[in-house]
């Protein structure tokens, strides 16, 4: 975000109107998207498998179409 995110006068970095985000510096848009296609690229290998309880996600509202991609680590109590 240092390279890439546009701060206010006072050194913080502005939100995007959704606050879901930081603004990205017009002049460095492209490559910041570039950079973050690379990243998205990035194949990772865990050496766990995560598991979550339907309690635990619960109070992080998520939509159906998020909580269907979880259900392989979903475990029940």
């Amino acid at each position: 975000m240092d390279e890439y995110g546009q701060r206010d006068e006072n050194g913080n970095f502005i939100l995007t109107a959704d606050k879901n985000g930081v603004k990205i510096k017009e002049d460095k848009f492209e490559e910041c998207m570039d950079k973050i296609e690379e990243l998205n690229n990035i194949e990772v290998q865990l050496s766990y498998i995560p598991q979550f309880t339907l309690e635990e996600l619960d109070s992080l509202n998520l939509e159906v179409k998020y909580i269907q991609e979880l259900i392989p680590y979903i475990i029940e109590e």
